[in-house]
């Protein structure tokens, strides 16, 4: 990507994770160590585990590439706006690692998220 503002947004249907076989394995594909304790300790870990995966889309949409080309899905972690310096949002922040972090480069980056019914919903912005 080259200089200016780029955007990236995804929806994805609660129910449709509720109804995967999120096993171990399917989870420690999608997420981080991090992500999985979080999700796994909240009163809606489906909720949780569709938001991390529309923001994860929402950013590769934002870096102009899909997921598996030059990184994967645990190169984007969604983090506490706490455990990062520079990116503001919905209370959640993201943190990219190996191939995702150097599409960044030096830009910043904005995570807005949210959830109704079966819906969540990210948008990221970078600029």
């Amino acid at each position: 990507m080259g200089n200016g503002i780029s955007t990236g947004i995804d929806i994805v249907s609660i129910g449709r994770i509720e109804r995967a076989n999120v096993s171990e394995r399917f989870l420690s594909r999608l997420f981080t160590p991090s992500e999985i304790e979080y999700a796994s300790a909240s009163a809606v870990p489906h909720q949780l585990y569709a938001i991390f995966f529309a923001a994860k889309e929402a950013t590769a949409k934002a870096l102009g590439t899909g997921i598996g080309r030059g990184f994967g899905f645990r190169d984007i972690e969604i983090v506490s706006n706490n455990d990062t310096a520079g990116c503001r949002g919905s209370g959640v922040a993201l943190k990219l690692h190996d191939g995702a972090a150097l599409l960044l480069g030096p830009r910043r980056t904005f995570l807005t998220v949210s959830a109704s019914g079966d819906v969540a919903v990210a948008k990221v912005l970078i600029e």
